[in-house]
């Protein structure tokens, strides 16, 4: 029988490839190359958060910090890339334009040698389909064990306020979109998500 890390995907981090200088960046010929990071590191990484792209970005120039300026240039480019953006607990998501976030179905996870994202770093309908799963094992569970049970299939053996904010968000997303049910204090899967 398959472990519930066993049936998520492998999350493998966009490869930053240094482009330019940080006075190129302000270039406004430097915008099709931004706009080509953006989408590469969407692409390789969807759903991912603005936090992470805005990161290589920045890297791919040798920035070591942003700026209003930056972040204006960064937008910029994020407008005209045309991708699929989502809010997720206070947090921007980025999605290529192939998916469709209501229809998410993956849950990835970092290997031993892989940068592991933050739970913060984590979209909602990523963190339901980990809950999803963890359910199809466990059948229900208490919300306490359910937070502890995704912090650990994520790689964190203790619990913070990110992770545990991160968690109730996708949390509340799996509850309003039908995937689960509160009975009792216990969290179970509904039909419409088996």
């Amino acid at each position: 029988m398959l472990s519930v890390a066993d049936k998520c995907k492998a999350y493998t981090p966009y490869s930053v490839q240094s482009v330019g200088t940080p006075e190129q960046f302000y270039e406004i010929c430097s915008k099709d190359n931004i706009k080509k990071i953006i989408l590469s590191a969407v692409e390789a990484e969807s759903p991912v958060s603005r936090k992470r792209v805005l990161k290589y970005v920045l890297n791919s120039y040798g920035i070591t910090r942003s700026g209003n300026r930056v972040e204006v240039i960064f937008d910029e480019a994020v407008k005209d890339s045309g991708i699929t953006i989502t809010q997720s607990n206070g947090t921007t998501f980025y999605w290529h334009g192939k998916q469709n976030p209501s229809d998410y179905k993956e849950c990835r996870l970092s290997g031993e040698n892989v940068e592991k994202r933050t739970l913060d770093d984590i979209c909602s309908e990523e963190i339901c389909n980990g809950i999803l799963l963890i359910l199809d094992e466990q059948i229900s569970m208490q919300k306490s064990d359910v937070i502890w049970e995704i912090g650990k299939l994520f790689g964190y053996s203790r619990l913070g306020g990110i992770i545990e904010s991160s968690v109730l968000n996708g949390l509340e997303y799996a509850l309003s979109s039908g995937r689960v049910v509160c009975e009792n204090e216990r969290i179970l899967l509904t039909k419409i998500a088996e």
